[in-house]
């Protein structure tokens, strides 16, 4: 968030709620004994108090002192390992947008008038850092509700079109110690020479201009910009599911919208820079900034890659909206490899940073989290080496000054290629165990985050879809496979028994049969497996057989192909059969699982 407390001039017996809040954030950072549920209980009065406050002085939610509060609280509460106070976190954040826009503080503002003869210094430096304050406020306030949106799936309530405001001032000018401190740096003027508007500016990104990034000189300036750029990524994102535009097949993304993320991914793409070759010339206060803005820009890739994004919060839960983002997400990686690439590169690009530069941000629980889900959904979607011996390999993650892997891995994205990807604790990628190994690495950087409550929280969530993504891999491995939603499968006697309920609304009946000579029904569906058989079948993309349905007792001649929510049968190829001359094998497909189910004679129908 964008420092807007003054420390020089910061008065803690003034703004009581402020200081509480400050106090109950930076309780966090002491480690010392009970300093969590001490900061828990801060925050708990502190948000009584405001309260209270709220409603005895009417105009006191129309203040500095609470929108700053309330930005605190709303920060804090987002990170809490609490449902309710991630709830009132969200309270807040409608809470401070509505009453800054009440206050104005989102309008032209009015230029400073010029210093008056007889004025001091002084005077001058405070008159300054009140106009600032104000600006502050507000990009904090656009920040935490931009943030939502990336990192809590919310939706924004605030967009650039409405901040008519200049970008704040130099960070060296508002952590100015002193009056003549703030006048030494800008010996020209006798005041603090004026910043930019963000329209202009964001403009000069897609006119044309030459380097227009250079144009920032101050790494907070640098990062809103990004900032707004995203912000506007995600409504191009919104307008794919809203507006009428043209589509494809499946009624999504849409190539207008595909082509504006792309020409916003290129200029947020203008502020991209790794720290690792600069970490010699930087402060560290600096290289955490390089690293924090840098995340951002690999963040907007992952939310620029079509409707990954949607889907992937439908894909943590279980059930049925599980299932389909399983097969949401098949058909998103079918259309495109090279976003599938993309996507994992700039993830495997985000675990780095984080794991190289940690700095305790209140984001990066949350960035972490995404970009290890992110990536090792990337695992089982990326196909995996084929050369047979030695094997090119390719380190995605890489950080280094070796500008010529910075190439290599950058071609590969843009490619492909037969090549071994790795990255940190993840030898091979693309196959079961490299996912599992993505989710160990990405629990482990949770793990060591223990500032923020709500990190432990997101470690458990990381190895529970690990250990459920393994037993549903092991289950399906071995034919034993479980209860999922209303749908049962068992093991009976090497016999694998399916007993569905669902099925029978797609038909006019509730009979079905894989075709026209199988004798499978709907309500059970007995197929003998055999031990010597390979449950999984080593293929990218295997021709979609739909299921067959049939109104009759026995199979008919008219059926109807039938998709059965995200159960399907795939045919894979065809075995010799002595009495017919050929018989069909089949997989049956869970999810992204797929477990191999053929029929070694008639018997097994």
């Amino acid at each position: 968030m964008l420092p807007m407390i003054h420390h020089p001039t910061f008065d803690p017996e003034k703004e009581l709620v402020v200081t509480l809040a400050v106090a109950g954030i930076g309780a966090k950072y002491t480690g010392l004994p009970g300093a969590q549920p001490f900061s828990k209980a801060l925050f708990e009065l502190n948000h009584r108090l405001i309260l209270f406050m709220s409603e005895r002085e009417r105009q006191f939610v129309r203040t500095e002192a609470y929108l700053t509060a309330q930005l605190l609280q709303a920060a804090h509460g987002y990170l809490s390992d609490n449902e309710r106070t991630f709830e009132l976190a969200e309270a807040c954040r409608s809470s401070i947008t509505y009453h800054a826009k009440c206050m104005g503080l989102f309008r032209t503002e009015t230029p400073s008038e010029p210093d008056q003869d007889g004025s001091s210094l002084e005077e001058s430096w405070h008159a300054w850092i009140r106009q600032e304050r104000r600006r502050r406020i507000a990009w904090s306030i656009y920040e935490l509700d931009t943030s939502s949106g990336y990192l809590h799936n919310n939706r924004p309530l605030l967009s650039p079109e409405e901040l008519n405001l200049n970008l704040p001032s130099s960070s060296q000018h508002w952590e100015a110690p002193s009056a003549h401190a703030w006048a030494a740096l800008h010996p020209w003027a006798n005041a603090c020479p004026p910043t930019s508007r963000l329209r202009p500016l964001i403009r000069s990104l897609f006119d044309g201009t030459e380097k227009p990034a250079e144009k920032f000189q101050d790494e907070k300036q640098r990062f809103l910009v990004i900032l707004a750029l995203v912000r506007t990524l995600l409504s191009v994102k919104d307008l794919q599911f809203t507006s009428t535009l043209e589509r494809d097949q499946d009624g999504f993304e849409s190539k207008f919208c595909n082509q504006k993320q792309h020409e916003l991914l290129q200029a947020i793409d203008c502020f991209y820079e790794s720290p690792a070759p600069r970490a010699k010339f930087y402060t560290r206060t600096q290289l955490l900034q390089a690293a924090y803005r840098t995340q951002l820009t690999h963040v907007a890739h992952l939310y620029g890659a079509g409707d990954l994004m949607t889907f992937l919060y439908p894909y943590l839960r279980n059930g049925q909206e599980a299932e389909n983002a399983k097969i949401r997400m098949l058909q998103w990686a079918q259309k495109d490899q090279r976003r599938v690439r993309n996507v994992a590169y700039h993830s495997a690009q985000i675990l780095a940073l984080l794991r190289k530069y940690p700095s305790n941000l209140p984001v990066e629980p949350f960035v972490v989290f995404h970009a290890g889900v992110v990536l090792s959904c990337m695992a089982k979607l990326l196909p995996a080496c084929q050369t047979h011996g030695e094997r090119r390999s390719l380190q995605i993650d890489y950080l280094g000054e070796d500008d010529n892997l910075v190439r290599k891995a950058l071609a590969w994205v843009h490619d492909g290629g037969d090549i071994e990807i790795r990255l940190h604790g993840v030898p091979s990628l693309c196959c079961e165990k490299g996912r599992k190994e993505v989710l160990d690495q990405t629990a482990e950087l949770l793990r060591a985050m223990s500032v923020w409550s709500i990190s432990q929280n997101f470690a458990a969530m990381i190895l529970s879809l690990r250990q459920n993504r393994s037993s549903e891999h092991n289950a399906e491995s071995a034919a034993a496979l479980t209860s999922v939603g209303e749908t049962i499968v068992s093991r009976v006697a090497g016999t694998i028994v399916l007993t569905s309920h669902r099925l029978g609304r797609l038909g006019t009946g509730n009979k079905m049969a894989v075709n026209n000579r199988d004798n499978c029904f709907v309500n059970k569906l007995y197929v003998k497996m055999s031990d010597s058989l390979q449950p999984f079948i080593e293929t990218p993309s295997p021709s979609i057989v739909t299921l067959r349905t049939s109104s009759s007792e026995t199979p008919s001649r008219r059926t109807e192909n039938r998709r059965i929510g995200n159960v399907m049968w795939l045919q894979v190829g065809r075995k010799a059969n002595k009495r017919r001359g050929i018989s069909s094998s089949y997989i049956w497909q869970h999810g992204d699982e797929y477990c191999d189910i053929s029929k070694p004679d008639d018997s097994a129908s």
